[in-house]
């Protein structure tokens, strides 16, 4: 679905596919790779990464996304909640 959004507005999209079973180390050090890949301008993790991460593991892989390749907004910003559901609303 994804691919063909982008395909639809002419975006290149690459689709890196890691083993069903990969940590959340396997993970960031992909991440890590693109953030410094200066063809790579945006990054999109999917989530949940499985099972057997868990939840602060998946947040450390987010958290790895370097803020100006966020595509989903989940890397948290300076003074900024991350977690839109912490907030309360006022009546």
């Amino acid at each position: 679905m994804k691919a063909k959004a982008c395909a639809e507005v002419d975006i290149k999209f690459t689709h890196i596919q890691l083993n069903a079973s990969a940590s959340a180390d396997e993970v960031i050090a992909e991440v890590t790779k693109l953030n410094v890949d200066e063809t790579v301008s945006g990054i999109l993790v999917q989530l949940p990464l499985g099972e057997h991460v868990g939840p602060e593991d998946e947040r450390s892989v987010t958290e790895a996304v370097d803020p100006k390749k966020d595509v989903d907004g989940y890397v948290p910003l300076s003074g900024c909640p991350s977690d839109l559901s912490d907030q309360q609303t006022e009546a």
